[in-house]
């Protein structure tokens, strides 16, 4: 591994673990294994590995990168959740997903310009999927807030799947695959449009 990427991956660990300001670039050269010099030589300065390990993980979403799906509105609504669920079932407890879960809950500037782009493409297409499955008489207002409702379904798993334990058995938190996770969300959100 390059020191670049060993920089990399540690400072993913130490933003992950403690957040941007309390990981120090000390810290992360030291986790690295390499000079406290290489931040500077590698990236200029502490913000610019931090953005470097930002487009790292966001070159690794596969919800952001994901081609645009097809097919019936039901299936297309189907994929966005799908999708979804598995990015996050795939970092849940690991450095990405800790970062993840800082920046979802506060997102730096670094992300916001590094996402707005390809979310907003992916948000207006998912949009597009409800106003599909709308019923006429349904406000665009409303639409929206129906596309942010699915979405805090999903983010739900993001951000509170340590919990379910208290509220549902061991054996039911085994059987909460993405896929079966997709399907109810799915059906839940097509009925609760009115289809």
């Amino acid at each position: 591994m390059s020191t670049k990427q060993k920089l990399i991956q540690a400072a993913l660990e130490l933003f992950g673990e403690h957040g941007y300001d309390a990981a120090s670039v000390r810290d992360i050269c030291e986790k690295a294994g390499v000079n406290n010099a290489s931040v500077n030589y590698h990236f200029g300065d502490k913000r610019s590995l931090y953005r470097a390990v930002l487009e790292q993980e966001v070159s690794n979403s596969s919800s952001l990168k994901k081609a645009i799906p097809t097919g019936t509105a039901a299936e297309r609504l189907h994929c966005f959740v799908e999708t979804a669920l598995l990015d996050i079932y795939k970092v849940r407890d690991t450095a990405s997903g800790k970062l993840g879960f800082r920046e979802i809950a506060d997102p730096s500037a670094e992300l916001i310009d590094l996402i707005k782009e390809p979310l907003k493409l992916q948000f207006d297409a998912f949009l597009d999927v409800i106003k599909e499955l709308s019923p006429p008489s349904m406000s665009e207002d409303d639409q929206k807030l129906a596309a942010i409702g699915i979405m805090g379904q999903i983010e739900y798993h993001r951000f509170f799947y340590k919990f379910l334990p208290r509220f549902i058995g061991d054996d039911e938190i085994e059987e909460l695959t993405p896929k079966k996770l997709a399907d109810h969300i799915t059906a839940f959100s097509i009925r609760a449009l009115g289809v």
